[in-house]
């Protein structure tokens, strides 16, 4: 299985295989994120807006831990 990602929907990460966990570089500014993931296997594409059950907030003025 591979993915990809993206911050704008169309201009997307080349492909990569599959982990559980990957970094991930978000758009410049604070504010609301939204992450979009697209899968792959044996042809078939699953395409993902991340930001739909999970929001990313990003703000410098605060510290957070955790993953998605």
């Amino acid at each position: 299985m591979n993915m990809q990602f993206s911050n704008d929907g169309s201009t997307r990460s080349s492909r990569m295989p599959y982990m559980d966990l990957r970094p991930w570089t978000l758009s410049a500014g604070t504010g609301l994120k939204t992450v979009y993931a697209q899968f792959d296997t044996d042809g078939n594409t699953l395409t993902f807006e991340l930001s739909s059950d999970h929001n990313i907030l990003y703000d410098t003025g605060s510290v957070l831990t955790g993953c998605i």
